[in-house]
């Protein structure tokens, strides 16, 4: 490994540090609270996390299947409690949600940066390292979103660090103890762990610490597992050590009973069938003929320059050619074994999921590579700098010391140019964010139809900050999933008219009464069902009562309606006979059909409000139904909403 003078100055490592840490920041932060793409993935997440936050609880909810499910939705639960927690801390908003992964991001960079400090023990291979992760615009954009993917990262990274640690740590003798009540059993069991297995439990603790804390996060935390079984077969034919057979011995042996344990128990018990391990395995795992092309043109395009990928690729196979053909004692470094390591358990990830895997296509599933290719590309660098320095300095001794910082500038200006192409692709862009332009239609809308310029707005939390950019006055309520119905209920009863805002793709995770009244009685705005803006806008009329004028209505006729004309426009009159209503009925949804002056359908829907404690006789609500005929409105069905949450249609007749 290549030296350099600065290297073993305390002061310029923390410096590097801190410029590491600060540009890792400004490339997670920036714009973060702009018009910043929406994944769809981010809603469950976010609405789990959020419900959480509310409640304390899990949602019963398959967003796989969009149905109600008796069982809670608790996947990659470290983060929905992660992310609970910090919407405490500071809100149930957006930029809360995507700064916690952005603090986690920031985190990732740091970490590969101590990591390779400590492995190496060299600065150009740390900052190069750090930078190509950073170059990448399918990290930035997992760093920027709310998923379990920005968490999973920084645990993978440090789970990937203590795997290796606990393999390759030197060996500790402790000294034995010389009296107590325990001191000899405590130094037979010393002892026959030093002479057998002496591994540290330090780093074996912490090792199935981030092991549970990953694979409780994302399954694909297993997909490592075939690297580092190579790799400690690498360690065992190398090193020869007594502690790497005996522990092949007593791993093999335990998952030996574990597989049995699986297969026999259910058998027994009678709850599960005994091949539903090997349904699992058959079911996510298969032999393809052809290479998953979607995996490899992304490993390919992995630093957005395929250029600089082969360039890289290229040094780092010279380097590790020259490694093993050079002396012994020269190639058993910490470091080496360290870049082994890393290409056995990138190898043998991208062949499980080139070849193997069914499921997981996206780039986000193998993204936990991400700091290993950038370490091995940079070790591979610095490496083939190292060996051209070696082979200048015999003829050229002042040349030869700007190989490797002059190597490193390019590579530090084809990246940086890399960085700024893909600017786009993670950072703000109107072009594909639907939440000002929904919020630009709303303001339009309520312009039109609104008299106070107030505009109300019912809408679940992940919404309510882009808002603020564009509405000069407005008015919200928050929906919580829990209270859905009483909170816009009573938020209509102060704004009678407004707007109720729901995520289209996730709209069958609300309550009856709200699904119903977006779907099918309001007036819509923008949506319909999943669409670009992925946005189901509606407008409200919620009428309030007067008395009825005296005119008598017929016997079998619950409602009754007229238009006529009016100098503010074509008013409808409305008249409830609440005599023929049961007594838990809270509010008459109508819904109505009408024409424009160009004969286009119009909708209008509207919301009779019955007063508390309604005397048996008959109310009359009146609304102007602006530009449209009277003649050609026609009523389409009436439902009857129930205190209790029921929903029943009532077949009307005509007057």
């Amino acid at each position: 490994m290549l030296k350099t003078k600065l290297q073993n100055k305390k002061n310029i490592w923390l410096l590097l540090f801190v410029c590491v840490g600060i540009l890792a920041s400004l490339r997670m932060f920036w714009q973060i609270g702009g018009d910043y793409f929406t994944f769809l993935d981010e809603y469950p997440t976010f609405d789990v996390a959020a419900g959480f936050a509310h409640s304390g609880k899990f949602y019963f909810w398959d967003f796989h299947r969009q149905v109600l499910s008796n069982d809670s939705y608790t996947r990659a639960w470290p983060h929905t409690l992660l992310l609970a927690g910090w919407f405490q801390m500071f809100g149930i908003n957006v930029v809360a949600g995507k700064t916690l992964s952005g603090v986690f991001g920031v985190l990732f960079v740091l970490s590969l940066f101590y990591i390779t400090r400590k492995l190496y023990d060299d600065m150009y291979i740390s900052c190069l390292s750090c930078l190509l992760v950073m170059t990448n615009s399918t990290v930035i954009t997992v760093f920027r979103q709310i998923r379990m993917y920005s968490l999973w990262l920084l645990v993978m990274v440090w789970l990937i660090y203590f795997l290796f640690r606990m393999m390759t740590a030197e060996p500790r003798v402790r000294e034995p103890l010389s009296g107590g009540a325990f001191a000899g059993v405590r130094n037979h069991i010393v002892c026959w762990w030093q002479k057998n297995l002496n591994f540290s439990v330090w780093y074996i603790l912490l090792s199935l610490l981030f092991l549970v804390l990953s694979y409780f996060v994302h399954v694909n935390t297993l997909a490592i597992g075939v690297g580092i079984i190579a790799f400690y077969l690498y360690l065992l034919a190398v090193k020869r050590e007594r502690r790497y057979v005996s522990a092949l011995f007593v791993v093999t042996g335990v998952t030996l009973l574990v597989a049995l344990a699986l297969l026999l128990l259910p058998h027994y018990s009678g709850t599960v069938d005994e091949l539903d391990l090997w349904r699992v395995v058959t079911e996510n795992v298969s032999l393809r003929e052809e290479v998953n092309i979607r995996y490899w043109n992304w490993t390919e395009d992995f630093f957005h320059n395929v250029q600089f990928f082969w360039f890289s690729l290229v040094c780092f196979v010279t380097a590790l050619v020259i490694r093993c053909v050079k002396k012994k004692d020269e190639k058993q470094t910490l470091a080496f074994d360290f870049t082994v390591y890393l290409f056995l358990a990138t190898g043998s990830s991208l062949v499980c999921f080139l070849y193997l895997l069914k499921r997981y296509y996206q780039a986000r599933y193998i993204l936990y590579i991400a700091p290993m290719l950038a370490v091995l590309a940079a070790w591979g660098i610095v490496e083939c700098c190292g060996v051209l320095t070696e082979i200048c300095g015999r003829y050229q001794q002042r040349l030869a010391k700007y190989i490797l910082p002059f190597v490193s500038v390019c590579c530090v200006l084809v990246l940086g140019i890399s960085m700024w192409q893909q600017y786009i692709e993670v950072y703000a862009n109107e072009e594909i964010c639907y939440h000002r332009q929904v919020y630009e239609i709303v303001k339009k809308d309520g312009e039109a139809h609104l008299d106070d310029g107030t505009i109300p707005i019912v809408a679940f939390d992940f919404r309510n900050y882009y808002a603020v950019q564009v509405l000069p006055d407005y008015a919200v309520a928050n929906l919580d999933r829990e209270n859905d119905a009483d909170i816009w209920m009573n938020f209509a009863k102060e704004y009678p008219e407004g707007y109720l805002m729901l995520e289209s793709a996730k709209i069958n995770g609300f309550p009856e009464v709200t699904k119903r009244f977006v779907q099918d009685y309001s007036e819509r705005v923008t949506g319909e069902g999943l669409d670009s803006y992925n946005i189901e806008t509606v407008r409200y009329h919620f009428l309030d009562p007067v008395k009825g004028d005296g005119k008598e209505m017929e016997s079998d006729v619950i409602i009754a309606y007229e238009c006529v004309d009016s100098p503010e426009g074509m008013r409808l009159r409305i008249r409830l006979d609440t005599r023929k209503l049961d007594s838990g009925v809270r509010i008459v949804f109508l819904n109505f059909v009408a024409e424009d002056a160009g004969q286009e359908p119009v909708k209008r829907s509207y919301q009779l409000r019955l007063p508390e404690q309604p005397d048996q006789e008959v109310y009359l609500y009146e609304v102007i139904v602006g530009d449209v005929h009277g003649d050609a409105l026609r009523e389409e069905g009436i439902m009857l909403y129930y205190n209790d949450g029921t929903v029943v249609e009532y077949e009307s007749q005509d007057m």
